[in-house]
C-alpha cells in the first residue's frame, strides 16, 4: 500500500500521516488510488452521514483490515475524537461524522470503487450476484467485516445509491416460456384401444415360452390377475408398482425390449385399436395440436403404436434395470421408475409437460376412460370421456360437464376390426 500511494515522498505509512505536509500528498495518492473519483462530500454531508450511520450501525470497522500496523496509521489519518481508539470512536457521536469519512476512504483506499459500486449487491434486474475478486478473502470473519463497512457507507442517500437497487431481492427465476401451443393428451388402455398392461404382458411372455409351459403358467398366471383386478379396483398407482414386479430377471436389453414390443403390438394391439380413435388423433394434427400420450402402460411397449399415431410425445411408465449375473446382460429389477403414473400423477406430468414445451392448458384437450383419469382431465380446457369404464366415471361426466364418446361401441359394432390400413398411413 506504500509503494501504491507513494505516501510522504518515501517516507512510511505512518511516518507520512503524522507530518501535516505529507497529509495532503496522503490525500491525493488515495485519490489517484481509488480510480476516477465517481462522487463527493461536503462538510455537512459527512457530518450527516456519520451521525445517521452512527445510530444505525454497530459492526467494528478495524475488522476490515489484515494488519494492525496498517490499522494503526488508519486511526492516524483519522485523528478520531483526540486520539481515541479507533473502537471508542466509533461509539462516539462526536466522533461519528470522522469515522463516517474514514468509511469512505477506506472503502477507496482498499477497493478502488465508491459505496455506490458495492460488488456484490443485487444487479439491477435483482437476478444475479457481480462477482468481485476483492470479496474473496481467506477467512469469513475478514469478509464480513469488509462487507460492514462498506455497506455502512452505502447506507446514506449522500452517496445516491439506488436503493431499489440495494434492496432488490435476488432471485433464481427460470426463464419463462411463453404458452403459445395446444396439446391433446390421450389415455391408452381403453380410451384409444380396448387393452391392458396385464394382456401385454402375457402376450410377450407367453412368446417365450414353450406350449407345455405355457399350459402350466397360463391357469396359475390367471389366479394372480384375480388379485389384480381388486387392487386396481381400490388403487391403480398400487397396482402398476405391484404389476411391475412381474418383469423383474426378464431381459432388458435394447434388442429385447424392441422385440418384445413389436410382438405385443403385431399380435395384440394393432387389431383392438379404435378406428375413431385413430382418425381423432389425425384431425387434431391438422389443428397443429401436439399429440401426447399419458399411460400406466410401459414406455418401450407402446413404441409402436406411438409411431402409427405419430405422438410427439410419450409420458409412461418406465422399469429400472441393472446389470444380471453370469453375464446375462441387462434385466428389469421389477420395480418402476419414479410415482407409477396413475391418478393424481397423471395430472401432475400434463402440468410438468406444459410448463416445459410452452403448452396452454386451457385451450388443450384430454381424452380417458377411467377414474384414473379424472385429475388429468380436470386441468385442461376441453375434456371427453372415452366408453367409460364404470358407472361412477360416466357420472363424474355428467357432473363436470365432460363429452361422452362411444369409440369402444363403435368399434364393436363394426365386429373388433381395425382400421389397420388406415392406422398405417397417419
Amino acid at each position: 500500500m506504500e509503494s501504491a500511494l507513494g505516501f510522504g515522498g518515501g517516507a512510511s505509512f505512518e511516518a507520512a500521516v503524522s507530518d501535516d505536509a505529507a497529509a495532503v500528498s496522503t490525500t491525493a495518492a488515495t485519490t489517484a488510488a481509488g480510480g476516477e473519483k465517481k462522487f463527493a462530500l461536503d462538510e455537512m454531508d459527512v457530518a450527516a452521514f456519520g451521525a445517521d450511520a452512527a445510530a444505525k450501525t454497530s459492526f467494528d470497522p478495524t475488522a476490515a483490515t489484515c494488519d494492525e500496523d496498517d490499522q494503526e496509521a488508519m486511526e492516524s489519518v483519522l485523528n478520531l475524537a483526540g486520539g481515541k481508539s479507533f473502537e471508542a470512536a466509533v461509539n462516539d457521536s462526536e466522533a461519528a461524522p470522522a469515522v463516517s469519512a474514514a468509511a469512505l476512504s477506506l472503502d477507496q483506499i482498499a477497493f478502488g470503487t465508491p459505496p455506490s459500486d458495492v460488488p456484490w449487491r443485487a444487479s439491477p434486474d435483482g437476478v444475479d450476484d457481480v462477482d468481485d475478486e476483492t470479496m474473496r478473502t481467506d477467512d469469513e470473519a475478514d469478509q464480513e467485516a469488509m462487507e460492514d463497512v462498506l455497506n455502512f457507507a452505502a447506507s446514506h442517500p449522500s452517496c445516491q445509491i439506488d436503493q431499489a437497487d440495494v434492496t432488490a431481492p435476488k432471485t433464481h427465476e427460470k426463464p419463462v416460456i411463453a404458452k403459445s401451443h395446444k396439446a391433446a393428451f390421450f389415455d391408452l388402455d381403453g380410451t384409444i384401444a380396448n387393452s391392458n398392461v396385464v394382456a401385454q404382458y402375457v402376450v410377450a411372455k407367453c412368446d417365450q415360452m414353450t406350449t407345455f409351459w405355457k399350459f402350466l403358467w397360463l391357469p396359475l398366471y390367471a389366479l394372480k390377475c384375480a388379485f389384480y383386478l381388486v387392487v386396481d379396483w381400490l388403487s391403480r398407482s398400487t397396482f402398476n408398482a405391484l404389476f411391475a414386479r412381474d418383469f423383474r430377471g426378464m431381459s432388458a436389453t435394447r434388442a429385447s425390449k424392441k422385440k418384445m414390443a413389436q410382438i405385443v403390438y403385431d399380435k395384440y394391439m394393432h387389431d383392438r385399436v379404435f378406428p375413431n380413435a385413430v382418425a381423432h388423433v389425425n384431425a387434431l394434427k391438422e389443428e397443429d395440436y401436439k399429440i401426447v400420450l399419458v399411460t400406466g402402460s410401459l414406455d418401450f411397449m407402446i413404441e409402436p403404436l406411438a409411431r402409427v399415431l405419430r405422438a410427439d410425445h410419450v409420458i409412461a411408465n418406465s422399469l429400472e434395470e441393472t446389470e444380471g449375473r453370469y453375464g446375462k446382460g441387462t434385466v428389469f429389477t421389477g420395480k418402476l421408475k419414479g410415482t407409477p403414473v396413475a391418478d393424481e400423477e397423471k395430472r401432475v406430468r400434463v402440468m410438468r409437460y406444459a410448463e416445459q414445451h410452452g403448452i396452454d392448458l386451457a385451450r388443450s384437450k384430454a381424452y380417458g376412460d377411467s377414474l384414473s383419469d379424472a385429475a388429468m382431465l380436470e386441468c385442461v380446457g376441453e375434456a371427453a370421456v372415452v366408453s367409460p369404464s364404470s358407472a361412477g366415471m360416466r357420472r363424474r361426466a355428467e357432473e363436470e360437464g365432460w363429452e361422452v364418446l362411444g369409440w369402444r361401441e363403435e368399434h364393436e359394432r363394426a365386429g373388433g376390426a381395425l382400421a389397420g390400413r388406415a392406422g398405417a398411413a397417419a
